[in-house]
């Protein structure tokens, strides 16, 4: 797991098929009585999305040292030619011999149920015909993101491990392998799920679009509306849960994606982003699952887990 120090975030994808392109708004269909939420006819995805940050609070995040965060995380350069970058990565530093070298992160999930103001609820806890076999709720929780398994990457074996927790083992193989030094490098994921929320959305900060499956739409929610929901409530209430700055929060949706200002920016399908520096570090994601029809993948399912 890796947090960049600026200002743009990372998402790891599960199952994915996703070009940058645009959507072609068209009009919602009357109905009296009923708020109206815009429909989208959706082309091609925007996947990637910088969260907005003064100059200040991105030199802030920039000057901040590992020690000083609360979730556990070591920094390091790497120099490509002349220009020297700097990461920060969860997980304790591979690099020097550790004597209880494995890391354990607990990962809060928070089934999100997206109720519109059109009466449409989008509920990540129920399966539907997009996926009958089981909800993205159970998807999440019985991914290898969760659960442990053999993992081989260029023809060297990482051994049993997260999917996450194994790509980090491989990319410090030299320090994780059995004559490294630290063979039992690890940063492991404890899952804790919470009981569904429902958030109301409001017309304004909405807009769906078409699919060929399940109830036959995927909604859109404003990203900023999105973010600042997340910063300023739901996060004050998980903790009230048990959530603490060592864990990391993950919202899951189902069918449901983000555009940034105005449709014409969409769908971002998940992020990583924070909020606070040093001692109130808090970082989190967001997930969905996404079945729909474009025109460059048709009935794709996405899943982005950050």
């Amino acid at each position: 797991m890796r947090r960049y120090n600026g200002p743009r975030s990372r998402v790891i994808l599960l199952t994915i098929a996703v070009v940058l392109g645009s959507v072609v708004l068209a009009a919602p269909s009357a109905q009296a009585g009923t708020p109206q939420i815009g429909r989208l006819q959706l082309t091609k995805y925007r996947l990637d999305w910088t969260p907005p940050r003064t100059a200040g609070q991105t030199a802030a995040l920039r000057r901040q040292s590992a020690a000083a965060t609360p979730i556990q995380d070591f920094t390091k350069n790497i120099i490509d030619g002349s220009t020297t970058f700097t990461y920060t990565m969860i997980g304790k530093d591979p690099f020097v011999h550790q004597a209880a070298p494995s890391t354990t992160i607990k990962t809060y999930l928070q089934p999100v149920v997206f109720h519109f103001a059109n009466g449409h609820n989008y509920d990540p806890t129920v399966a539907d015909s997009c996926d009958s076999g089981a909800s993205p709720l159970k998807r999440t929780q019985q991914s290898p993101v969760f659960n442990a398994q053999t993992w081989s990457f260029g023809g060297k074996s990482v051994g049993s491990a997260q999917y996450v927790d194994a790509s980090q083992r491989a990319e410090f193989y030299t320090q994780t392998k059995a004559t490294g030094v630290n063979p039992g490098y690890h940063v492991n994921l404890t899952l804790v799920t919470l009981a569904k929320i429902t958030v109301n959305v409001p017309a304004a900060s909405s807009i769906e679009g078409t699919t060929s499956c399940g109830n036959r739409l995927f909604g859109a929610i404003e990203i900023g509306y999105w973010d600042n929901l997340v910063q300023h409530t739901l996060l004050h209430n998980m903790a009230a849960k048990g959530l603490t700055l060592r864990d990391f929060p993950l919202f899951v949706f189902k069918n449901v994606v983000m555009y940034i200002g105005n449709p014409g920016q969409c769908c971002v399908l998940g992020y990583h982003n924070s909020m606070g520096t040093g001692t109130t570090f808090q970082s989190y994601g967001n997930a969905s699952t996404t079945a729909h029809t474009c025109s460059a993948h048709p009935a794709a399912t996405v899943t982005t887990l950050p």
